[in-house]
């Protein structure tokens, strides 16, 4: 049986129409103190909740019909197997997807503001212009993922491989990258002025317009092109 969750979900029913009519979703509120998990839901599923959420809760053709009411608290996706997921732009704020596979995932603009990914897979993954401020990226694994113009102030990616990883125009800011594995990574008038990289490897990236005036890099390694 699911664990109990905090908040409202939305409960689908088909509706009393004509045929071809959409359905109604009411949402049922839930015993207090659990957060939604979504460790054993599939992918195909969890996309929908995603593209829902993301479409402004007005639904789509292949979706749902109606506004669901989202939950209240923190959803878990630990441990979660969502390779390839199609989640569009989706607000998955605070969501705990440590230690998920999103690898090759499709998300540009997805907003996880908060969100923890600590040792996540988002290899290959898709976050162009996503919103990741705040967000826990400890020994997640980023290898030629696209971050192209994503925002990523105040992130800890501590130990995070990056290898390869596209981040042309991102916004670094504060972000705290301590041993960051950034080797071959695109790097194109990325801000990072504020940013800690001690002991981070930056050899071989695309540096062009890259600014690190003021950044913190005791022990990094760098070799730009």
């Amino acid at each position: 049986m699911p664990p109990p969750c905090s908040g409202v979900v939305a409960v689908s029913s088909p509706c009393q129409g004509a045929e071809g009519s959409p359905q109604r979703h009411t949402a049922v509120p839930l015993p207090p103190g659990r957060s939604l998990d979504f460790r054993h839901a599939d992918p195909i599923a969890l996309e929908r909740v995603c593209r829902f959420a993301g479409d402004g809760g007005r639904g789509t053709a292949s979706t749902l019909g109606h506004k669901p009411a989202l939950p209240a608290s923190p959803a878990s996706a630990r441990g979660a197997q969502l390779q390839g997921t199609r989640i569009g732009s989706a607000r998955l704020r605070g969501v705990d997807f440590a230690g998920a596979d999103l690898g090759r995932a499709h998300a540009p603009s997805v907003r996880l503001e908060g969100s923890n990914l600590e040792s996540a897979n988002l290899s290959g993954g898709h976050f162009k212009a996503a919103v990741l401020a705040g967000t826990q990226l400890v020994q997640a694994d980023l290898r030629h993922a696209s971050l192209q113009s994503s925002l990523l102030d105040n992130a800890c990616m501590d130990g995070a491989d990056l290898e390869g990883a596209n981040l042309g125009n991102a916004e670094l800011g504060s972000v705290s990258a301590r041993k960051a594995r950034l080797k071959g990574a695109n790097l194109l008038n990325v801000k990072a002025g504020r940013s800690v990289l001690d002991g981070a490897d930056l050899s071989a990236v695309c540096g062009r317009g890259l600014n690190i005036a003021g950044a913190s890099m005791v022990g990094a390694r760098i070799n730009a092109s």
